[in-house]
């Protein structure tokens, strides 16, 4: 068992990405104290970076997952993680800025103009000098050419797809690199750092792992 801050057991929390656990001490030498993990889930970066003592604000639109996240962070006597039951569409004004923005597989949802909206505020909630790192569905993903193939589902703009899944009409967009680190796609929020990983789908009934960009951002 690692230890965590101030001698803290480090307890396993289950497909935090690698990306994050090999940046930790990185993160803490750039000063990085309060963390907002946007669109948080049921809470695996929330509760692992907790650990190491950064204070951690979580927030998601599901009252399933901000239930699982709270009784997580209590097993684990997490006092550092405040939860907050947010639709990532309608942010709170007073929201704060922050030195570290998550947004893991989030900026691929939407149009266009929805996606330029959630970028748009990822900006806006970093402090100056500090950073975010985000994960996006990329084109070189092994589903978007099956999901082109199946009958029910429109590419609606280049690399953009909806379809009908799990009760509900979906809106994704597969990124290239090239989008990704266009000056300005991300207001002031400058790529220092990127690459490609595979993450597992999650869904039971296709296994097959997902293909995503991860960039580490500075805001100038």
């Amino acid at each position: 068992m690692q230890q965590g801050g101030y001698n803290r057991p480090i307890y396993e929390i289950r497909g935090v990405p690698r990306i994050i656990q090999e940046r930790v001490e990185l993160l803490q030498s750039k000063g990085v104290d309060k963390v907002l993990d946007f669109a948080c889930g049921t809470g695996r970066i929330s509760l692992y970076l907790a650990q190491y003592d950064f204070n951690v604000m979580a927030f998601d639109a599901s009252p399933h997952a901000i239930k699982a996240l709270k009784t997580k962070a209590a097993d684990l006597d997490l006092t550092n993680i405040e939860v907050l039951k947010i639709d990532m569409w309608n942010l709170p004004a007073d929201l704060g800025r922050f030195d570290l923005v998550i947004a893991w597989r989030v900026i691929h949802i939407g149009t266009e103009p929805e996606r330029t909206r959630l970028r748009m505020s990822i900006n806006d909630l970093v402090l100056p000098n500090k950073y975010a790192l985000i994960a996006a569905a990329s084109s070189r993903c092994v589903t978007l050419d099956h999901r082109l193939a199946q009958h029910d589902v429109e590419e609606i703009e280049k690399n953009t797809l909806r379809y009908f899944s799990h009760g509900a009409i979906h809106i994704k967009h597969y990124y290239t690199l090239e989008e990704l680190t266009r000056p300005g796609i991300f207001g002031d929020l400058v790529p220092v750092e990127h690459g490609h990983i595979s993450e597992p789908s999650g869904h039971p009934e296709d296994a097959r792992p997902r293909s995503y960009w991860w960039l580490l951002l500075h805001k100038r």
